[in-house]
């Protein structure tokens, strides 16, 4: 399978990126704005087969050098997303590949439905939102509602550790909507929070931390994929206090 991984340099590209080298069911094509830091990479995988391709998804000729390559699959990781509309997912739909990506923004994934006719109609595969959310939080608020005779509210949360590399991406993203009014489903009715607020101390695994009001793809998704919720909260903090009340 030729598989094209777009954002390849970033934190989470070079994850993917890992996994598919030196497998031989993919032929790896790395893609970013930069030349010499996708050389560099190829370098560090060590897969002599992995080749490179220099795109930029705001590129007026970006159909143009998807049908060149002729990828089967496109992972998209390009972020942040919330400024993106869908001209990678259409371009992948006009050369005949499926489309998986990395979105975590919540209109980007909301809207994406806007494409599913068109992708149905070619026989192609488009997925949007496959990061910690709404992928993982969804699964596992799947795995855990059959333990209650009625699901209500949703709250839940994530706080990486300092350690954790955070690209460029994921603090844009962060800082798009810290202080801005973020419509919040509460009490079976659409109120109003501000992002990064509603501050609240949760207990993790590794122990207590803060956390404030994200706006991320659940927010909007979980009342509708959830009937009968009335109330839906996605927190994030980070580690250092200092760290997360300063932003």
């Amino acid at each position: 399978m030729r598989v094209l991984l777009i954002g390849a340099t970033g934190v989470f590209g070079k994850r993917i990126a890992a996994r598919l080298a030196h497998d031989a069911r993919f032929e790896l094509t790395l893609a970013g704005r930069t030349l010499s830091a996708l050389e560099r990479l190829r370098g560090e995988l060590d897969d002599p087969s992995v080749q490179v391709a220099v795109i930029d998804v705001e590129a007026t000729d970006l159909q143009d050098t998807l049908r060149s390559l002729a990828p089967e699959w496109v992972i998209h990781a390009a972020g942040p997303f919330q400024s993106q509309d869908y001209r990678v997912a259409k371009a992948c739909l006009a050369c005949g590949s499926d489309y998986v990506d990395l979105a975590d923004g919540r209109d980007f994934v909301a809207g994406i439905h806007a494409l599913d006719n068109e992708a149905r109609a070619a026989g192609r595969l488009l997925i949007s939102g496959a990061s910690t959310v709404p992928a993982l939080s969804s699964a596992v608020v799947d795995h855990l509602r059959g333990r209650f005779g009625a699901l209500t509210s949703i709250e839940h949360a994530i706080s990486p550790g300092n350690r954790t590399p955070r690209g460029d991406a994921t603090v844009a993203a962060i800082l798009g909507y810290c202080g801005r009014q973020v419509p919040v489903w509460r009490e079976g009715r659409w109120q109003t929070g501000y992002g990064w607020l509603s501050t609240l101390r949760i207990s993790f695994m590794s122990g207590p931390r803060w956390a404030g009001l994200c706006d991320v793809p659940d927010l909007a998704l979980f009342p509708e994929r959830y009937p009968g919720v009335q109330h839906v909260v996605f927190r994030a903090g980070l580690e250092l206090r200092r760290l997360h009340f300063g932003t």
